[in-house]
């Protein structure tokens, strides 16, 4: 049933993915538009479950704004978590929905998490106080956390987490590995197959260019002394080479050996590049360290283990080598090799799997762990995609609110680069502190009025020369230099006087569903910081508060 409800998905982010998605609970503070836009992109892909938190009234204003909320729940007082539940609820009945009328506190406070399911909590308010104490709360105990609010034409996204580790990045340039300067011994037996010179001209036109680039290698290496390719004259020499082997000036599979040849003399991508090798010696692969995780039940320990198994292979058996992806592309070729090819790759990968699976329960018994703690499908699955994993190591929210530094460099590269819409971050958090300050946004109309009156303009400009000072402090504690552009930024924020536009919070919470996805799918590299999205000119930026490699 689930291959069948969700199939478009699982091709995109394939079957583990799917249960991935499943095995997680999405804790929802505060039920805005833009919170329940975010809850809405998540239940229908199907999130294992959701439970949204908040302790307010359904008012006549969430009714002009949100649409998961109906004119019954105004009209009877209704809580906003239990009428945006029931709602939400109705998109997919395999989805288990729950609320909780209760403050912010309160449920921080009663929180039990359940191993059986990972969590992912979401802020949509746009308190800072409520948006510092669930952050601080999720940073301690590791679990993902995603801020995510609109104001007037204003959409920002942010992740917060001490470590992500993706497990496959999805980079699609990432070239194909195929051994052809380096062929494995099975590879060799295998091209020994293709006696170039006796086939006649309808089996040398199906060789494959993989077989084709291997003997062309083998054949410039005997010619110079055993030199590998180095100068663009040994490039040519060999592009001249796998010429005179062309029976016709159309032969397609030679004319696919010309387009890869590059494989064979580029650096070999069996050997880990700067940013996997890194990882591979990283601190946390050491077994002192494993062992810590596994005494704090992190929860990327699986990752570490793995990263640690899979240094140790190639610091021993794979001799500085990687294990092959296993894999082979499209090429012209008859059938019958083609099939062979696939399977000698296919067959060679799972040999190096299987010796990392093994190096995997010999870390697990060290440690303490059941030797079934990573399952063979998830070391192979690792192991395909070795050379598309990340870490993403974030600054806590906390220390960004608390320290201005941390965004010294970060704001001044946007604006360096002419990415002005850095500056609605300045004008957000300037808005923030008017609102700990004020107990209301600038320009926000209160009960009919600004302050106590009817709004004037002479209201607004106060609340916009009070923005403007505070923008003013902020930018001299993060050595920012103020200007005039700021002000149109500063003005354009008191004008949405914290209101939310669904449109906006619509765009706002598809983009933070995705970046849950990301979080826990382990697919695709998430958002390294601030997401900002001007609607006003339908633009964007991203401040980055993370290292990656």
């Amino acid at each position: 049933m689930m291959a069948e409800r969700y199939d478009r998905q699982i091709r995109f982010w394939g079957e583990h993915g799917q249960t991935a998605l499943k095995n997680c609970s999405i804790y929802l503070f505060d039920a805005s538009a833009t919170g329940t836009e975010t809850l809405k992109n998540l239940i229908l892909p199907g999130v294992g479950s959701f439970v949204v938190i908040d302790d307010k009234e359904t008012s006549w204003k969430d009714l002009g704004r949100n649409f998961f909320v109906d004119q019954d729940a105004v009209f009877n007082r209704k809580f906003r978590a239990d009428t945006t539940q029931r709602l939400l609820q109705e998109l997919n009945d395999e989805v288990l929905g729950f609320s909780q009328t209760v403050s912010i506190d309160y449920f921080l406070k009663e929180y039990q998490p359940e191993d059986s399911l990972l969590p992912v909590f979401v802020c949509c308010s746009l308190d800072e106080q409520v948006l510092l104490k669930t952050s601080e709360f999720c940073w301690r105990q590791q679990i993902p956390f995603v801020y995510a609010v609109s104001c007037g034409l204003l959409g920002l996204v942010r992740v917060a987490i001490p470590e992500h580790c993706v497990w496959d990045a999805r980079e699609e340039m990432v070239a194909q590995e195929l051994r052809l300067s380096e062929p494995f011994e099975e590879l060799e037996l295998y091209c020994n197959n293709f006696p170039l010179e006796s086939l006649d001209d309808a089996n040398h036109s199906l060789v494959p260019y993989a077989v084709i680039l291997v003997k062309a290698f083998k054949a410039f290496m005997e010619s110079h002394q055993g030199r590998r390719p180095e100068t663009r004259e040994d490039q040519e020499a060999i592009r001249s080479l796998l010429k005179s082997w062309m029976r016709t000036p159309t032969e397609e599979n030679f004319m696919e050996a010309l387009k890869h040849c590059h494989f064979i003399w580029m650096k070999s991508l069996a050997e880990p590049n700067e940013s996997l090798e890194s990882i591979l010696k990283d601190s946390k692969t050491e077994m002192e360290s494993i062992q810590q995780q596994v005494d704090r039940k992190d929860r990327n320990l699986k990752f570490w283990i793995l990263v640690a198994a899979v240094k140790q292979y190639v610091m021993e058996e794979g001799q500085g080598k990687l294990p092959l992806k296993g894999s082979v592309p499209d090429m012209i070729s008859d059938t019958e090799s083609f099939v062979g090819l696939q399977r000698l790759y296919k067959k060679r990968a799972e040999k190096e799997h299987r010796i990392i699976h093994q190096r995997v329960e010999y870390i697990c018994k060290q440690v303490g762990l059941e030797e079934n703690f990573v399952a063979l499908s998830e070391v192979f699955e690792f192991c395909r995609n070795i050379r598309s994993i990340a870490v993403m190591r974030y600054c806590s929210i906390q220390d960004e609110f608390g320290n201005n530094t941390v965004l010294k460099d970060a704001l001044n590269g946007c604006l360096e680069r002419n990415e002005e819409d850095a500056y609605f971050y300045i004008a957000f958090r300037s808005c923030l502190q008017f609102h700990h300050e004020q107990g209301r946004f600038p320009g926000q109309v209160m009960n009919g009025s600004l302050i106590s009156k009817e709004p004037s303009l002479l209201d607004y400009e106060e609340d916009f020369v009070h923005v403007v000072h505070l923008a003013e402090k902020w930018c001299e504690s993060c050595d920012i230099t103020k200007t005039e552009r700021l002000d149109d930024y500063l003005r354009e924020i008191c004008r949405y006087g914290g209101s939310e536009l669904h449109s906006i919070a619509a765009l706002t919470g598809g983009v933070a569903a995705q970046e849950i996805v990301k979080l826990v799918t382990k697919q695709f590299r998430p958002l390294s910081g601030w997401f900002i999205f001007n609607g006003g000119q339908s633009t964007s930026t991203t401040i980055s508060l993370c290292t990656h490699t």
